[in-house]
């Protein structure tokens, strides 16, 4: 059930396991919540204004950036708001090309902060379009 998919979530936060594989572990059990494979934890570089891939779902293993101009997760984090973007194909931002070739046409992108600081975004991609 979706309750205990967060509590497997919380355990392995509180379980002191390194950073990249908690993330994973996290974006494992919000896919199976969200019922995507399509989620992914960007975290910000401020030095060079993108933000890099930590961990993703859908066996998605290489890692990218996305840059904070321009893009929807871009300004998520920049706007420190969620957003939804119901039909991708006529959104003025660019999706990665991985997601257009994957066949993304729905995105909701989540805020990571502690307090007002961004850290990054959790990125959920969908297939389907959603009203």
């Amino acid at each position: 059930s979706e309750l205990e998919g967060l509590v497997r979530a919380g355990r392995t936060v509180m379980s002191g396991l390194a950073l990249y594989a908690t993330l994973k572990r996290i974006v494992d059990e919000a896919a199976h919540i969200a019922g995507t494979p399509h989620l992914s934890v960007l975290l910000l570089d401020p030095r060079r204004h993108v933000l890099r891939l930590a961990a993703a779902g859908g066996g998605h293993v290489d890692t990218f950036e996305v840059p904070l101009d321009g893009s929807h997760s871009g300004a998520v984090a920049t706007m420190r708001q969620p957003l939804v973007v119901p039909a991708t194909q006529t959104d003025p931002y660019r999706l990665p090309d991985f997601d257009r070739e994957r066949g993304i046409v729905t995105y909701l992108g989540l805020p990571i902060q502690s307090g007002e600081v961004v850290l990054g975004v959790l990125a959920i991609g969908n297939e389907q379009p959603r009203a």
